[in-house]
């Protein structure tokens, strides 16, 4: 088990014992300094001691409180994809976890072509640009300064954040905040003894609330959970979305599997669940291999997954669009693999996000 793994079974209270119980303690007593960094990093900004960096752009940035998935991408392509629809054309920044290249800004994409690896960019930021073709997108540490290198490099006429709800140096127009409603945020607690990455009442400086995963959950769990968030942050917009599982695409030249088969998903997510749960409602029978969060694929991870598949007695392997950018390609004796594609639906409060897409596109009007 690794240190990962450890500390959230510790911090769910899955580990028991005393050990467990010593640790969570320790976890516990660090809250105290965390809350303090997190007060004086946004109360420096907060004051004016540090101005905020601005673009002469509107800006919209998509994040969230707690560690772990949440589905920022697919948020972020339904956003920019909505924009563009409404004829706004955005461009995507975000600091590029899991990239390789130093932290220096490294545009991705120009919108016309793909400019660099998941190695050098990140998983997430070489996903976003296979599916947001025509949309530049651009990565590093200090997203305004990623934010310029962008709209030197392509025209944008927004930019979309994704992650940056606690980066404060670039000043937004909007802020969405996404919550995972498979994950108990109203229990959850800050870190190190939880997921919180700020304290719940943080959610006020957001602008809109948008629950996730709503198709993990049953009724009763959204209703319970909108009407903590209408009390923890009054007055904002909720809007309720679920993750929804689309087509299948190829990555070997064997057919789809038909509904019933047996299947391997291959996931390196946040949350598998979410994905495992998509290959269930199209109604195949799921054998689960998760890997890390952002894991680093190399060509012999084929051979765990040969064997998992091999165990589970699966004919078909099924992964995701932000594993796949990663993945080599499959070896001759795992003949069928192929990729799942997620949309976001929206369920309740599109008013809200019509009213978002009119703000953005009426930017410069104003």
């Amino acid at each position: 088990m690794s240190v990962a793994e450890y500390w959230t079974a510790v911090v769910r209270g899955e580990r028991r014992g005393v050990a467990a119980s010593a640790v969570r303690l320790g976890l516990g007593l660090l809250r105290g300094p965390m809350w303090l960094g997190l007060t004086a990093n946004l109360g420096v900004y907060r004051l004016g001691l540090v101005r905020r960096a601005h673009v002469d752009r509107p800006v919209v940035s998509i994040g969230n409180l707690t560690l772990g998935g949440t589905g920022k991408t697919t948020a972020t392509t339904y956003l920019v994809r909505r924009l563009a629809e409404s004829g706004c054309r955005a461009g995507v920044v975000l600091r590029g976890h899991g990239r390789e290249s130093g932290s220096a800004p490294l545009l991705v994409s120009d919108g016309a072509q793909r400019l660099a690896s998941p190695r050098d960019a990140g998983d997430e930021a070489v996903l976003l640009a296979s599916l947001l073709p025509g949309h530049p997108v651009a990565v590093g540490i200090r997203r305004e300064r990623v934010a310029r290198l962008l709209l030197e490099a392509s025209p944008a006429d927004a930019i979309v954040l994704d992650d940056a709800f606690q980066y404060f140096r670039l000043a937004r127009d909007a802020e969405i905040v996404l919550i995972d409603a498979s994950h108990p945020i109203e229990a959850d607690r800050l870190f190190p003894a939880g997921t919180l990455r700020e304290p719940h009442g943080h959610l006020r400086r957001a602008t809109q609330l948008w629950i996730t995963h709503a198709e993990l959950v049953n009724e009763a769990r959204v209703t319970e959970l909108r009407a903590w968030l209408e009390q923890a942050a009054p007055g904002l917009p909720v809007v309720v979305t679920a993750h929804c599982a689309g087509a299948l695409r190829p990555l070997t030249a064997a057919p789809a599997p038909a509904p019933g088969a047996r299947v391997l998903a291959v996931s390196g997510l946040g949350n598998p669940r979410s994905f495992e749960a998509g290959l269930e409602r199209l109604g195949y029978d799921v054998a689960p291999l998760a890997f890390p969060d952002h894991h680093r694929y190399e060509p012999r991870d084929w051979d765990r997954i040969r064997e998992a598949a091999r165990a589970a007695d699966c004919k078909h392997v099924i992964t995701t669009e932000k594993d796949a950018v990663k993945l080599s390609t499959p070896p001759p004796d795992v003949p069928s693999v192929h990729v799942l594609r997620c949309d976001l639906e929206v369920r309740e409060g599109g008013t809200a996000i019509d009213e978002l897409i009119e703000a953005v596109r009426t930017w410069h009007d104003r």
